[in-house]
């Protein structure tokens, strides 16, 4: 039987999940650079801030980057907001070690941290569905479509 692959928006859940820190880091060094001041806390002449005398131009890299800051802003608090609640459930931390050694720490296939954290291969595998449907909703993607596809192939 062929192994089914998960629909696109479940696969960029979990990409944004692998490059979390990543993404923090970009976002702040974007953030940080977005407005320089010089030493004397004046600010710094306009191409030092990497712009130009082009007004199209400046405009398109302006827009270029908000989009860019903004989706990194939307992606590391869809991340942030999963882990927080992972607070209120009573295998939690279960859930955030699994998610750490699979996504973050990349030292273990699921089926490694399941054993790791004490639970079978299908429990875990549920879990991390769970956490990356949880991310998905963060992002605002609409999760509960893809739970009824998930039904709809099973029925």
């Amino acid at each position: 039987m062929p192994k089914r692959s998960m629909p696109r928006d479940y696969r960029h859940a979990e990409h944004v999940l692998e490059n979390y820190d990543r993404y923090l880091q970009e976002l702040k060094e974007r953030e940080d650079g977005y407005a320089v001041r010089s030493p004397d806390g004046g600010y710094y002449s306009l191409i030092q801030r990497g712009k130009t005398s082009d007004t199209t131009g400046n405009a398109g890299v302006r827009m270029a980057l908000d989009r860019r800051i903004a989706y990194l802003r939307m992606a590391t608090r869809a991340v942030a907001q999963a882990l927080f609640n992972l607070s209120e459930k009573p295998n939690g931390f279960a859930i955030a070690m699994l998610v750490k050694l699979i996504y973050w720490d990349k030292t273990h296939t699921l089926e490694g941290a399941a054993q790791k954290v004490g639970y079978s291969y299908s429990q875990a595998r549920r879990l991390r569905k769970a956490f990356v449907l949880d991310v998905m909703r963060g992002m605002g993607w609409d999760a509960n479509d893809l739970e009824k596809r998930e039904r709809k192939k099973m029925a």
